[in-house]
């Protein structure tokens, strides 16, 4: 018959597969996770004084970075609605063309 040795092929293909598939698993169950649930942090003692003057500094980061996000972002935007502009501004379209003429 023809095909007989593509079938077999193929068959033989199917098990080494499937053996590689086996080892595969077996290596990925024998692996050992560590998990620790060890989360809490140790921090020096600090002065209420020190903590407030901390959060005051983290504040101020935290608003220049958000005004310095905002304003390139602002500036992204213009930069892109002027590059559209001069990509398109000659762009027209005659609609002519797509009406019927009788």
């Amino acid at each position: 018959m023809a095909g007989e040795g593509h079938m077999s092929q193929v068959g033989s293909t199917l098990r080494e597969n499937r053996k590689n598939m086996l080892d595969r698993k077996r290596l990925f169950k024998n692996k050992q996770t560590c998990t620790r649930n060890n989360t809490s942090l140790k921090f020096g003692k600090v002065s209420e004084k020190d903590l407030k003057k901390i959060k005051e500094n983290i504040r101020i980061k935290a608003k220049r970075d958000k005004e310095r996000f905002n304003l390139i972002m602002i500036l992204t935007a213009i930069v892109v609605a002027v590059i559209f502009y001069y990509l398109f501004s000659d762009f027209s379209i005659d609609f002519k063309m797509f009406t019927r003429q009788r």
